[in-house]
Formats: structure tokens, C-alpha cells, sequence
């Protein structure tokens, strides 16, 4: 049995702004001091990847230094020598917690850097344990679940309307669209796609600034 195709006119698939980004983390700090909502909205804003495998790091998976970076590169079949060119560090997103089964090694951007040393700072995750330990039990990461009422509760105190078609992932196709100058293959695989053709399909977008720079012939 196959289910019908969503008509293109019913089609749902927002994209969080800057500004949307900007407001609801002026209240994340609120719902949870410990800082976790803060930490993976910023990871979900600025690498692009699903919040399931945001919420499944380990500590261990984050890679602040060369030669740990460089040892996770060769784990998954890439040259050592790119660690050279991660100078933020970078994320170990392993297959298990990826919807594509695939293990990969990703740059981290400053401003990633930026929020996971703030966080880190605070929560001290060292080694094989959740990067974003559940409330009540910090041997399991944070649910889906609680971490999205935390976000809705987020926005909603910042005076946000919900966005119909989405929550987390608002922010993937706002990573991807605001990338569509550069080479596909690299945001693909950046983002996390294996197929750079569901990239193009389902979340990069058409947009106002783009748009008129194709008007102007630039």
C-alpha cells in the first residue's frame, strides 16, 4: 500500500529566522538552567543536524582538539590531515542516533563552538555519557519528548506563534537554505544528507533576498 502524495499547495515546511532563533533563546536559560535546551537549540541552529541525533550526543562525541578530532576521522575513513582544517572542533555523529545509519565527522562553526563551551563550562559532561542527560536520570539522554514541550514552552514565553509543519526541524531548512550558494556535496555532507537530491527536495527553499539577486541578474 503506498500513501498518496502530499499536494504541493498543502505543503508545510517552514523555516525558523534569525530573529525567531534570537527570541526564543532569551528564554531557554528559564525553562532549564542546566542549559541542555539552550545548547542543542543552538547545535540544531548552527549544524544543521535532526534534534534526535542532536539529543543522542555523548559527551565523548564532541572533539575540541586536534588529535581527537584527527583520531575520529580516521575512524570513519577520511584523512587525518582535514583536522587541520576544523579549527572550532568538531562533532562525532555516530550511525546508531543517524536517520541514515551513516557515522560522519563535522566541522563545528564558531558560533557551535561558542555555545557548547558555554554549556560545558556549566555542565562538566566528560567521556562516554549523555551530552544532554535526562532530568532525572543522568545515565540517558533527554527525551524528544521534554525537550520539545521545553522549546514550545520557549517560544510561546517569547510570544511566537507556533510554526504549522514543524519545530525542530524549521531550523535544518534554515541551515540548509541559507547555504545554497556553496557546493552541495559539502553542505550534504555537513548537514548530514547522503543524498544531496532530498537536500534540494525537502529543505532547501526558495528566498526573498535570494530571489531578487536572480531578478537583478546577480
Amino acid at each position: 500500500m503506498s500513501w498518496p502524495r502530499e499536494k504541493r499547495e498543502n505543503e508545510r515546511r517552514p523555516r525558523a529566522s534569525a530573529a525567531r532563533y534570537a527570541a526564543t533563546q532569551v528564554h531557554t536559560d528559564a525553562i532549564d538552567p542546566a542549559g541542555r535546551l539552550r545548547c542543542a537549540l543552538a547545535l540544531a541552529r548552527f549544524t544543521g543536524h535532526r534534534e534526535s541525533a542532536i539529543l543522542n550526543l555523548w559527551a565523548s562525541d564532541i572533539l575540541l582538539s586536534p588529535e581527537r578530532i584527527a583520531s575520529a576521522l580516521a575512524t570513519v575513513g577520511r584523512a587525518e590531515a582535514d583536522a587541520e582544517h576544523m579549527p572550532h572542533g568538531a562533532v562525532l555523529w555516530r550511525a546508531e542516533n543517524d536517520k541514515q545509519g551513516v557515522t560522519h565527522v563535522t566541522p563545528l562553526s564558531r558560533a557551535a563552538r561558542d555555545e557548547l563551551d558555554l554549556y560545558l563550562r556549566q555542565a562538566a559532561r566528560v567521556g562516554d555519557v549523555p551530552l544532554f542527560p535526562a532530568p532525572r536520570n543522568d545515565a540517558v539522554p533527554l527525551g524528544r519528548r521534554l525537550a520539545s514541550r521545553w522549546l514550545l514552552k520557549a517560544e510561546h514565553i517569547a510570544g511566537l506563534p507556533k510554526l504549522e509543519g514543524g519545530l525542530w526541524h524549521p531550523y535544518r531548512r534554515a541551515w540548509a537554505t541559507e547555504r545554497k550558494g556553496l557546493s552541495d556535496v559539502d553542505v550534504a555532507a555537513v548537514g548530514g544528507w547522503t543524498d544531496v537530491r532530498t537536500m534540494h527536495r525537502s529543505y532547501q527553499q526558495s528566498d526573498a533576498a535570494t530571489m531578487q539577486r536572480v531578478a537583478e541578474g546577480a
